[in-house]
């Protein structure tokens, strides 16, 4: 019940928020932004103040935060809001749908099979030691990258825009990336100084989960300016996170039983490059190329 009401609210949240950006209502959406993130530690502080604060506090309050936000975006949208019956409407928008589904699918098979594979052949502890790994590194990106999401599709998502983007991409994404790396593995060493003493330090940890992460923002950034060209873009750039996804599941499963935490890095990494040469292929034959 916790995990479908929290899915509800987080999917009631995407759905209303959305179109924010669309309608370029930059400083609504952030808003709606803020209202989530703040709110979710306030709820937090006020059941703490009540007692002991368990994962299902933290469910409930990022619930209600999902909830809250969700109201402020319908009351921004309400002038665009008139209820409407099209069976032509169906079609695109259950294309729309399951594409959209199938990128949130890719996510999860990024963010969780290597704690489930660990965890059954190893221990929590690894479960552990790799997740702090994975925040100070991965997670950071996915963070970033949802950000420059707000911002790619819609500047994207016309032909002028597309080719702007095009062309700044290619001439940052060698740069960007290397400078990711650098700067995510000095984050996590200094995330694990600082506050992870207890758990074990490894630059090669370290340092191969900063280079996925950084051909991660790199991945996402491509993909977000195909998913702004229209359906056949958004092909293109699911078709990509699919190979990353599967990639990661698959190498996961060989990897970590063997190798472990290095597995684990090994496979993110790996998948990320897979993910990259599969756009790699389609931007020579002029896919990535703005019409």
């Amino acid at each position: 019940l916790l995990a479908l009401l929290y899915s509800f609210c987080n999917a009631f949240y995407v759905v209303v928020s959305s179109p924010l950006l669309g309608l370029q209502l930059f400083r609504d959406r952030g808003i709606s932004e803020a209202v989530y993130g703040f709110l979710t530690p306030l709820i937090l502080l006020g059941l703490a103040a009540r007692g002991g604060v368990t994962h299902r506090h933290m469910i409930l309050a990022l619930a209600a935060s999902f909830a809250l936000a969700s109201l402020h975006s319908v009351w921004k949208l309400k002038a665009y809001l008139r209820p409407a019956f099209a069976l032509e409407s169906f079609k695109p928008v259950a294309q729309y749908a399951f594409v959209a589904a199938l990128n949130l699918l890719t996510l999860a098979c990024v963010l969780a099979p290597a704690r489930l594979i660990l965890n059954r052949h190893y221990t929590p502890h690894e479960v552990g030691v790799f997740s702090a790994y994975f925040t100070a590194t991965a997670q950071i990106s996915l963070s970033l990258l949802y950000m420059l999401t707000a911002v790619l599709i819609p500047v994207a998502s016309d032909p002028e825009g597309q080719a702007q983007a095009w062309s700044v991409f290619r001439r940052v994404r060698v740069p960007l990336t290397a400078a990711a790396w650098v700067g995510l593995t000095l984050a996590a060493c200094g995330a694990l100084f600082l506050f992870g003493k207890k758990y074990e330090f490894r630059l090669d940890w370290a340092v191969m989960l900063a280079a996925a992460a950084s051909l991660i923002m790199t991945h996402g950034i491509a993909a977000n300016i195909l998913s702004a060209r229209a359906f056949a873009g958004l092909r293109v750039s699911v078709a990509g996170s699919v190979v990353a996804a599967a990639a990661n599941l698959v190498l996961c499963a060989v990897l970590i039983p063997v190798w472990g935490i290095t597995g684990a890095a090994a496979a993110l990494l790996a998948a990320y490059v897979l993910g990259l040469a599969y756009y790699g292929l389609f931007g020579l034959k002029g896919t990535f190329r703005a019409s």
